[in-house]
């Protein structure tokens, strides 16, 4: 049974690099890039579909976990 995925969020050490390698292999438009008030870098950016995709990088004081290919729900 499909069902409609709202948006991909995926965190990165280095946003800027990781949201650049997303664009030129998927072609997605950027709709912003900014730094949040919380500290963070913030990219967000659309498919040709308008599925939205944002690259985040960490917030102060924030320790990303070790990269896993399991999925999450937070």
């Amino acid at each position: 049974m499909p069902y409609p995925i709202d948006h991909i969020h995926v965190k990165s050490q280095g946003p800027n690099a990781s949201a650049g390698w997303f664009q030129d292999a998927f072609g997605f438009e950027l709709i912003e890039a900014a730094v949040r008030s919380q500290g963070d870098r913030f990219i967000r950016m659309l498919d040709s579909n308008g599925l939205s995709f944002t690259v985040s990088g960490t917030r102060p004081g924030e320790e990303l976990a070790a990269a896993s290919v399991d999925v999450h729900w937070d």
